[in-house]
């Protein structure tokens, strides 16, 4: 089952705490006048990268339904490529009211450009069906490069197996919340011959999985039995 729908999303200028937020690579077009935006948009990390545009792996999804989850977005990308970071901006109304903003829209960001043009040729002509909503998608004018530096093995998807006495979702869930803030996409738990697996997918690898990964690969790199590694990532 998913996930229930996550708080509002608060850009941070640090590794935030708790569930349900994303740290972004960069605003969505028009975002910085959007009252949603609570980030630095002059912040290196969320400038726009100096790459031409055929290395841009970032794409802009207008038109989506309004109370659209992660999980949905998300599960809607199948035989794409590892996400490497997403973001839905809900619908909003601008202060003085002469600007109204009634579908959300999605930033996502994967990994490669490869993996970002199978996305755009896919959907870019079509659109990007979620229910009745048909999603117009954009190349993000705001462009991120690839991911080069990071190994392939790396994803938004972090799986933590080991003995059932040792490896319980409410406890791991408790150890992520004092990690960042994050959005879901869903939790998947296995259990076979006595060994529980928790495979967490979460909305971004920036900030979210690559955060868990580090701490909770720290606190089990002694414990017998329990591994911690990144698993595959669904929309590949």
């Amino acid at each position: 089952m998913p996930p229930p729908t996550p708080r509002p999303s608060f850009a941070q200028l640090h590794i935030p705490k708790g569930p349900s937020s994303t740290l972004r690579m960069s605003p969505l077009p028009s975002e910085v006048s959007s009252p949603n935006y609570r980030g630095n948009p002059f912040l290196r990390s969320n400038l726009s990268a100096l790459i031409p545009p055929g290395k841009n792996c970032s794409l802009f999804i207008r038109k989506l339904p309004p109370n659209m989850t992660t999980h949905q977005l998300l599960s809607a990308i199948r035989g794409c490529g590892r996400i490497y970071s997403s973001y839905i901006n809900p619908p909003f109304t601008f202060p003085d009211q002469t600007k109204v903003h009634e579908t959300s829209a999605a930033k996502i960001v994967f990994f490669t450009r490869s993996g970002a043009e199978t996305f755009y040729h896919r959907f870019g002509a079509q659109g990007f069906q979620i229910g009745s909503f048909c999603g117009t998608v954009l190349w993000n004018r705001v462009m991120v490069a690839e991911q080069h530096g990071l190994d392939e093995t790396c994803s938004r998807v972090v799986v933590v197996s080991g003995s059932n006495w040792l490896v319980a979702r409410e406890k791991l869930e408790q150890k992520i919340r004092d990690v960042c803030f994050y959005d879901l996409d869903e939790v998947l738990v296995h259990e076979a011959d006595g060994v529980r697996t928790v495979e967490f997918r979460f909305g971004s690898y920036q900030a979210q999985a690559e955060a868990v990964f580090k701490v909770l690969g720290r606190e089990y790199r002694d414990v017998d039995g329990v591994e911690v590694r990144f698993g595959r990532d669904p929309c590949e």
